[in-house]
C-alpha cells in the first residue's frame, strides 16, 4: 500500500471505528475544526465552493463520522485571528478533558494557498501554525486535511517524512497515536474545483467515500 493511500486507509478506519463506552479503558472522542474561505490573496481569484465544501465535510462527519454537532467548530470566510480564537478554545477543551478519553483531531480547509499558508481573504495562517498546533493540542491521533493548491508543500516541511508500509488493526478502544496528513495536491500542484460536481474535486470524493 501506498503511503498516501495507507494514510487514507487509516482516516477511514478510525473514523468508521465503533464508538467506545464509557466503562471501556481509552474512551475515543472526535473533534473537528473545519474551515472554509472563497476569498484568498488578491492576485488568486475567488473560488466557488470551499465554504460550502467545509460545510459538507460537517454534515458527513455528524451523518457518517461519529462526530457530536457540538464537538465540531466550523469557520467560514473567517480571518487568521479568528481561527487561532477557535484553535485556542479546542486546545482549552482538550486541556479540561476526563481521564482515560483519548481524542481524535480532525482539521480540515479548503481553500487557497500558497504554497506556505492558507489563504484567509487578504491574510494568512501559515502551515506551520497548522502543523505545531496539531502536534501540541493534546489529541491522541492528529488528521489534516487540505484542499489547496500547492498543499503538499504541508508534507515536505522540515521534519517530514514518508513512513514505511503498514498494516492496519482497528479496534473498539483506539491505540493508535501520531499525525496524519492528507492534501489535495502534491508539491507545485494546483487543486481544482468542478462545476458539474459544485465543489472541490478532492473534497467530493472524499464526502462521498466517507458515506
Amino acid at each position: 500500500m501506498r503511503p498516501v493511500l495507507a494514510m487514507a486507509a487509516m482516516v477511514l478506519l478510525v473514523w468508521a471505528s465503533p464508538p467506545v463506552t464509557a466503562e471501556e479503558k481509552g474512551k475515543v472522542v472526535r473533534i473537528a475544526v473545519l474551515v472554509g474561505n472563497n476569498e484568498g490573496l488578491p492576485s488568486h481569484l475567488p473560488l466557488k465552493y470551499a465554504e460550502e465544501d467545509a460545510r459538507r465535510m460537517r454534515k458527513v462527519l455528524v451523518e457518517s463520522g461519529g462526530f457530536a454537532e457540538d464537538n465540531i467548530w466550523l469557520l467560514t470566510g473567517g480571518s487568521p485571528a479568528e481561527l487561532r480564537k477557535v484553535l485556542d478554545d479546542v486546545a482549552g477543551a482538550l486541556s479540561g478533558k476526563a481521564e482515560g478519553v483519548r481524542p481524535i483531531v480532525l482539521f480540515y480547509y479548503s481553500g487557497h494557498s500558497d504554497g506556505v499558508s492558507l489563504e484567509m481573504g487578504a491574510e494568512v495562517f501559515p502551515f506551520s501554525g497548522v502543523r505545531k498546533w496539531m502536534e501540541g493540542c493534546g489529541a491522541t491521533v492528529s488528521i489534516a486535511v487540505v484542499d489547496a493548491c500547492l498543499s503538499g508543500d504541508l508534507i515536505a516541511m522540515k521534519g517530514m517524512k514518508a513512513a514505511p508500509e503498514f498494516n492496519l488493526d482497528v479496534e473498539g478502544d483506539l491505540r493508535t497515536e501520531g499525525l496524519v496528513i492528507l492534501t489535495a495536491s502534491m508539491m507545485g500542484e494546483m487543486a481544482q474545483e468542478n462545476e458539474m460536481l459544485g465543489g472541490a474535486v478532492f473534497t467530493h470524493h472524499l464526502v462521498s467515500g466517507l458515506y
